[in-house]
């Protein structure tokens, strides 16, 4: 029901992208999309991301590499 904080460390000068997936592989919000280099990334309320309680897929990626993590939304 709150917003979280993500810091997100990368080198300077190093474009990243940050988003939010449900389970069908469609990407509900991109929460970054730039420069990193300690990059702190606020995920704003669920709720005003259109999100239904469930599992979410957190996916980064910066060139070639990826990185998925699931996470949980919850009333």
């Amino acid at each position: 029901s709150g917003e979280a904080r993500l810091f997100v460390t990368v080198p300077d000068g190093v474009r990243f992208q940050l988003a939010l997936y449900d389970l069908l592989g469609r990407q509900r919000a991109l929460l970054h999309d730039g420069m990193g280099a300690g990059a702190e990334v606020r995920i704003p309320k669920p709720a005003s991301l259109g999100l239904a309680p469930g599992m979410y897929l957190l996916r980064l990626t910066s060139g070639s590499y990826i990185e998925t993590r699931m996470i949980a939304v919850m009333k």
